[in-house]
């Protein structure tokens, strides 16, 4: 089934201080790296593949919004371009989000033409859509810099590092939490096994529910 034209569009361009096939490097034969630069991921969890069979699974560090999972969809490396579609954890309003990459040599440096090409759908997709090409503008925008900064300097662009102290802090806690909602449903399941079996165990010989 042929997919509808995008009804978003959105487009940025920088131009960084490296050759083009050390932009290349980070940007697409290193898919599984964005997590190392990028301040709106916070790691990649599963990556597989290279090349035009690349996956990875992001876990975003964006409030409110899913892990995505992402293919490349198109590898063009002798014209340094390439595409990537998140095919996972999208809103539901979102019927496809498909991001396309172009570097371009410019002397010893770089142009990178980053493009995203969505389409929305339902009432609340309709009334949002103003809202969305801002938001993705913005994305794009981050996102270029963040690369520029790391390629130029060999480190994370100051977002992407107080995104990692940020998630250094609350790692202990959403463990803590995590580890507490577990025992609490293990006591509740021992407490339910008890409610069950505890009157069987003067006929039967039964201790099934014992700690």
């Amino acid at each position: 089934m042929e997919r509808k034209q995008p009804n978003i569009k959105a487009t940025y361009q920088i131009e960084i201080d490296a050759p083009i096939d050390e932009v290349w490097d980070a940007l697409a034969v290193d898919y599984g790296g964005i997590g190392k630069w990028a301040s709106g991921v916070n790691h990649v969890v599963e990556f597989s593949g290279e090349g035009a069979d690349a996956k990875r699974f992001c876990s975003i560090s964006a409030a409110g919004f899913n892990d995505t999972r992402e293919k490349v969809i198109k590898w063009d490396p002798e014209n340094y371009y390439f595409e990537y579609e998140l095919y996972e954890g999208l809103p539901g309003f979102v019927r496809y989000s498909i991001n396309k990459d172009k570097l371009t040599p410019k002397g010893n440096k770089t142009i990178w033409t980053s493009y995203n090409d969505m389409r929305v759908g339902g009432f609340m997709g309709l009334t949002m859509k103003w809202m969305m090409r801002k938001q993705l503008t913005k994305v794009l925008q981050n996102k270029a810099e963040e690369l520029k900064h790391f390629v130029e300097t060999g480190e994370a662009h100051p977002r992407k590092v107080e995104i990692m102290e940020k998630t250094l802090v609350l790692l202990p806690a959403r463990i803590a939490l995590r580890s507490s909602a577990n025992n609490l449903l293990v006591a509740s399941w021992r407490s339910f096994l008890r409610s069950i079996f505890s009157p069987m165990k003067a006929t039967l010989g039964l201790d099934i529910a014992k700690e």
